[in-house]
Order: structure tokens, then C-alpha cells, then sequence
């Protein structure tokens, strides 16, 4: 089709890849994921990043006791008060 070829001869290919430590792996998976209402499940975190929950458990852990996070052994997500401190929340991935 004449619009695909003209798309191919058009387009430029860039790739380049970059390592990311598992702490940056971590912050941007919680960056994104504790924005939603709904927050994120444990499987999805573990599936995305390839890492096990017990590498964050002891931030979830504080967070928990501060009021700003809840989670029912499979499931995160911010409390009403952790969504007006989203940021803060995230600070503790960074």
C-alpha cells in the first residue's frame, strides 16, 4: 500500500538503550503506578519490574504506619491522606 511505503521511507529509527538501576526501575514503576485511584497490585509490580515486592517492603512498611499507603497483601494503594502527599510518597522510591 502506498501509504505504508511512503511511512517506511519516511521514518527514522533511533534506538538506544540505557541501563537503569533497580532503584530507578522502582521509582519509575511507583511514579506511575500510585497516580491511579485504583493503585497497583503486587503481581503487576512484579511483573513490570521483574523484582520482588520484598525489595521495597520496608519503604511500604513505613509508609503504611504514616497513614499514607494501605495494602491487603496484594494489592497498594494511597489512603486519602497519602494522595495529598503523593509526592512525598514518591520521594521515598527516589
Amino acid at each position: 500500500d502506498t501509504m505504508n511505503n511512503k511511512k517506511k521511507e519516511g521514518a527514522t529509527k533511533m534506538v538506544d538503550w540505557l541501563a537503569i538501576t533497580r532503584d530507578e526501575l522502582v521509582s519509575e514503576f511507583m511514579l506511575n503506578a500510585l497516580r491511579l485511584h485504583e493503585g497497583v497490585t503486587w503481581s503487576l509490580f512484579e511483573a513490570r519490574t521483574g523484582l520482588s515486592y520484598d525489595n521495597i517492603a520496608l519503604e511500604v512498611s513505613q509508609l503504611i504506619k504514616q497513614g499514607l499507603l494501605v495494602d491487603d497483601n496484594e494489592h497498594l494503594q494511597p489512603t486519602a491522606l497519602g494522595r495529598r502527599y503523593l509526592n512525598q510518597i514518591l520521594r521515598i522510591f527516589l
